[in-house]
């Protein structure tokens, strides 16, 4: 048995309840985190036509079904576990981070539904330009992180602490981190959050082997003079592909390879948390293997199971440190300090009506969705500097027909564009923002 003298720390985040003092049922909620992703996709459409023009009253609302959908996963709140999104995002959250509405700590399952962002053609669907303030903003990426048990909306507890890593292709370093203040008619406002941070990080090189494919953590509860008992049965699986480590009052112990694993048990001399870690490195879960977990002659059994083992890819991503629950951005001020004196504008065709019209401004140099008002026939877009590459993109109704309009141009002082519609459908419509 090899032994390699590490903290915990270093695996999961440690925001620990200090008031936590008996097993009780708590034990009886420590099972197996094994994660339930659903991923729903909506379909793309087969056709750009609309029955009745008056069955989309509201261009954005036609277009936000073909935003991403939410992403599903159930965690137990109570131990830490990785989850994966199908961008290749990770998000890790601390334990007992979530309330009931009733003011008490969420135990057991909990639903997180993460909502990503990570293109222009998502930002335009959703209707989300990246502003703050007004002020333009480059991002490396926006998501929206919810959290559900029995149905119900759970809020942030004094623990809850979330640390995400989003990838990127072209890591930018002036990223910072935003959170969303979302007014009373669903629009979002990024600010810069009084607690978190953002740092870019190289997460894997090349032969590196250290990325845990499944990984349960969790804190048992303590009480002074509780005897716990650690029982491994490897099952069907070699012991070599498991990881096992354990820290609490005055005991601790990171073991590499679970071959000759002995029984572990010994006695707390005071009240504490004690945090127990698994780790697999083999992509069928743990393939009947189990670990024993027994307090005072209450236990429960710990499996690692899952449907495949990627890990994530080599690469960079923006690590975000944050106590907030709901919109989160890596992004910063694009044009800060800067003078603003030059935007685009447009005349829309007499059979386009403002009222049934989206714009947003692309822009080639970098990621991030500007806006444009459209009054009286006329769209114009927010101030940017002198020189500045953009495209005017606007979708539309006309005779009950999706049309699209995209013009390009660089603009200084005042520029005007001309947009000349032609139908569209909006798959067609969000693979042309894709491109840009």
């Amino acid at each position: 048995m090899t032994h390699t003298f590490i903290s915990v720390s270093v695996i999961t985040m440690k925001h620990k309840l200090n008031n936590m003092k008996t097993l009780t049922k708590t034990l009886l909620a420590f099972t197996a985190c094994a994660l339930a992703f659903v991923s729903c996709k909506k379909d793309d459409p087969v056709s750009n036509t609309v029955n009745t023009p008056s069955s989309v009253s509201n261009i954005h609302a036609a277009l936000s079904n073909y935003a991403p959908d939410a992403q599903l996963f159930q965690v137990n709140a109570q131990f830490p576990t990785p989850i994966y999104s199908e961008n290749g995002a990770s998000y890790l959250f601390a334990e007992n981070a979530f309330l009931l509405p009733n003011g008490n700590v969420a135990m057991g399952d909990v639903q997180i539904k993460i909502t990503e962002h990570f293109n222009n053609s998502d930002l335009f669907l959703a209707g989300m330009p990246t502003l703050t303030n007004g002020a333009q903003l480059a991002t490396g990426g926006q998501f929206l992180v919810e959290a559900m048990q029995n149905n119900q909306p759970l809020s942030p507890s004094p623990q809850y602490y979330l640390n995400a890593k989003i990838p990127t292709d072209d890591p930018d370093p002036l990223m910072e981190l935003f959170v969303g203040e979302v007014d009373s008619e669903g629009n979002v406002n990024w600010q810069s959050p009084q607690e978190g941070n953002l740092a870019v990080t190289e997460i894997f090189e090349e032969n590196d082997s250290t990325a845990w494919c499944y990984t349960l953590c969790g804190n048992v509860p303590l009480a002074a003079g509780s005897t716990i008992t650690m029982t491994y049965n490897s099952g069907n699986e070699a012991a070599n592909f498991h990881n096992f480590s354990y820290e609490g009052n005055g005991v601790f112990d990171y073991i590499q390879d679970m071959t000759d694993f002995q029984t572990v048990s010994f006695t707390a001399t005071d009240d504490a948390n004690f945090s127990i870690c698994l780790y697999d490195l083999n992509a069928d879960g743990w393939q009947g293997a189990s670990m024993t977990i027994d307090v005072d002659g209450e236990s429960v059994e710990l499996t690692i199971e899952g449907e495949g083992c990627e890990g994530l890819p080599f690469g960079y991503y923006y690590q975000l440190n944050t106590t907030t629950l709901g919109w989160i951005n890596c992004d910063y001020s694009i044009w800060l300090g800067q003078t603003l004196d030059s935007y685009i504008t447009a005349e829309t065709p007499a059979d386009v009506s403002c009222g049934e019209l989206v714009s947003f401004v692309v822009f080639p140099d970098f990621d991030g969705l500007g806006s444009s008002l459209c009054e009286a026939g006329t769209l114009t877009s927010l101030n940017m500097p002198a020189n500045s590459n953009v495209v005017l993109c606007s979708i539309t109704l006309i005779d009950g027909v999706y049309s699209s309009a995209f013009a390009s141009a660089t603009v200084n002082g005042e520029t005007s564009v001309t947009l000349d519609y032609t139908e569209t459908s909006i798959a067609e419509f969000e693979a042309y923002i894709n491109g840009l």
